[in-house]
């Protein structure tokens, strides 16, 4: 049994609509390592930038010989291989992407000058993110309590931000995220602590959305988008079981490549 695959060979829009594309050369390659809150956040960093279209997105354990190649240290997080340069982690990739390869999302919060926002909310999450424990980069499960005060100031911030939005962007539907209905990189960030909350501790989760209602209506809207479709997809634990076996479910919908790895039609 093979030792990669690729999580997609199809690249849907990266903007909450639009038309499916297939990106017939990859002009880059994103690898990822499990469903860590790392690897989550690069992937939707990626499918909100411009660069989605030309990049191939690949689930590794490392061991493969082309990957080691690239990375000798073979270190267990989600890197990047785009415009010549190795990009390592979801915090350098998220920015790298924003400054070279902008996203629709990220561009309009330019355009609105909420920019300084958008990077104070990045910025929040990354303090949450630097309090992580792993062990060889994979995630250890850990009590969120020892983390009260920093999951305050974030969801504080995220409801404030998406009442905003709602008011002023979206009408007052709830089909919006952080700063509008476009999603940004802001939303990325958030998506993926949420999604690492909801498999990790679902009971905290709801805790969550009783102190914050708000952000229920949020994690709703995100889902259905297509990213949000595409990361439920993806990065849930039973998506994630056939990976842990090396193997990639439903058989028949892929194809053994030479390489090695598996493509997703």
């Amino acid at each position: 049994l093979t030792t990669t695959a690729t999580l997609e060979f199809r690249a849907m829009n990266a903007s909450s609509s639009g038309s499916d594309v297939v990106v017939a050369n990859a002009h880059a390659r994103l690898w990822l390592f499990g469903a860590s809150c790392d690897s989550v956040k690069a992937y939707l960093a990626l499918r909100l930038s411009s660069a989605w279209y030309t990049t191939e997105v690949v689930m590794t354990d490392g061991s493969t010989i082309d990957h080691s190649m690239l990375d000798p240290s073979v270190a267990r997080v989600p890197k990047i291989e785009i415009d010549g340069q190795f990009v390592i982690g979801s915090a350098d990739i998220t920015k790298y992407l924003m400054k070279e390869h902008i996203g629709p999302g990220d561009a309009w919060t330019i355009t609105m000058k909420m920019q300084d926002k958008l990077l104070d909310f990045i910025s929040l999450v990354e303090q949450w993110e630097q309090t992580v424990a792993e062990n060889g980069g994979r995630e250890v499960p850990r009590d969120f309590t020892g983390n009260d005060a920093v999951f305050e100031k974030i969801f504080i911030e995220a409801t404030t931000l998406v009442t905003h939005a709602r008011r002023h962007r979206a009408e007052g539907s709830n089909c919006c995220g952080l700063f509008s209905p476009e999603l940004t990189s802001a939303d990325a960030c958030l998506a993926s602590l949420l999604l690492h909350i909801q498999t990790t501790d679902k009971r905290h989760l709801k805790a969550v959305f009783a102190r914050f209602p708000a952000l229920r209506g949020y994690w709703s809207y995100f889902k259905q988008t297509r990213p949000g479709k595409s990361m439920v997809s993806n990065f849930t634990r039973n998506r994630v079981f056939w990976y842990s076996l090396w193997w990639c479910f439903p058989c028949m919908a892929v194809r053994p490549t030479r390489d090695g790895t598996r493509r997703v039609r």
